[in-house]
């Protein structure tokens, strides 16, 4: 019950955000874990995202706003010869991010921004929400039944909190369009974001990149 309540939280913040942003953004790109797995595999996924951003009266330097991603949490490293080997998993990682951008160079002129190139940092908060399915859920327990073979589990739902620190560009097109890139890592202090925990006592990192489009609506 406790975690529909807060997926339903999530849907209705992220139909808000859109709704009511001064400029939404549609966008694809990758997600990286860095993690346990990565001594094997480096697994690049791919993730969607749709931000909504404000800017605020007086302040050109700074923008705020939010920003909802999806990425896929399929996974399985070239770990042959090794105790994972066939070792995989499948599910979804679900994000929602409060931001704020400071940009390092601001509009010439805030009525005309056709030609203008921006760079800016980015820092975050907010916390992640992941459905999967993996063959080695905890290594003590898998470790313990090393003769069975690997099955997927029972679908698992793991959450935490974000901190995020990223950069980015951004180009207007015109007054109402633009494109942008921009990236990050975050700290999680989660260890299930590659699907399974307990090889190390170190935590899961998500690092992503992503591209887009952007429509200024007032």
């Amino acid at each position: 019950m406790k975690r529909k309540i807060i997926t339903s939280a999530i849907l209705v913040l992220s139909v808000n955000m859109v709704s009511f942003s001064q400029e939404i953004g549609l966008f694809t790109g990758v997600q990286q874990i860095s993690g346990e797995l990565s001594e094997y595999d480096m697994v690049v996924n791919p993730m969607a995202a749709v931000s909504g951003i404000w800017e605020i009266d007086g302040v050109p330097h700074f923008r705020y706003g939010g920003e909802f991603r999806m990425a896929s949490m399929s996974n399985a490293p070239d770990a042959d010869g090794s105790w994972l080997s066939g070792y995989q998993s499948e599910g979804m990682d679900y994000s929602l991010m409060a931001i704020m951008r400071y940009y390092i160079n601001t509009l010439i002129n805030m009525k005309v921004r056709r030609g203008t190139f921006l760079a800016f940092v980015q820092g975050g908060v907010g916390f992640h929400i992941m459905k999967y399915q993996t063959t080695v859920p905890n290594v003590h327990s898998f470790q313990n039944n090393v003769d069975e073979p690997l099955k997927l589990s029972d679908p698992m739902v793991s959450n935490g909190g974000a901190l995020e620190l990223g950069i980015g560009f951004q180009y207007y097109l015109s007054t109402k369009w633009s494109l942008s890139a921009y990236g990050g890592g975050q700290y999680t202090g989660n260890d299930y974001m590659d699907g399974v925990s307990g090889i190390t006592d170190v935590k899961d990192y998500p690092f992503y990149a992503v591209i887009g489009a952007s429509y200024r609506i007032y």
